[in-house]
């Protein structure tokens, strides 16, 4: 595990374990040769999402600007406005963004799950043995289709 402060999704293949505020963990599938995806495992008393506990593609991510408090307000240099797609970024907020199918003709919707700001990002060189269970899962039932 290598400790990352920035990570460019596009130009750094590879699988990332993402920690936010509340202790959620987001692991993001990066490897070359596979549609991006990830996997979001709440902590503590944060709320579970319907999409928790498997695999998402993945259509985009997209780190937004830093969050001002009145605690620490920006001064004029610091105001940052940029939202940066593909990019995992310590102390930014992130929105993963995926698809949901739905029955019948017509384009599935993308959906949304906005993460609080980053503490930690980790290079990882295999996942913990949930996320690879369900990782196995989701392939082999995309292979089935």
């Amino acid at each position: 595990m290598t400790a990352r402060d920035r990570v460019d999704l596009r130009v750094e293949p590879g699988l990332y374990e993402l920690v936010n505020r509340t202790g959620t963990q987001y692991y993001v599938d990066a490897r070359r040769g596979k549609q991006m995806q990830y996997l979001r495992r709440p902590r503590g008393e944060h709320n579970a999402l319907r999409l928790d506990g498997v695999w998402q593609p993945l259509l985009t991510v997209l780190c937004l600007p830093r969050s001002h408090t009145a605690q620490a307000p920006a001064g004029p240099s610091l105001v940052e406005v940029r939202i940066r797609p593909w990019l995992l970024d310590v102390g930014h907020a992130h929105l993963f963004v995926t698809h949901l199918s739905k029955p019948g003709p017509g384009p599935s919707r993308a959906y949304g799950v906005k993460a609080t700001p980053a503490v930690s990002i980790n290079a990882i060189d295999k996942l913990p043995a949930l996320a690879q269970l369900l990782l196995d899962i989701a392939e082999a039932h995309s292979e089935d289709e």
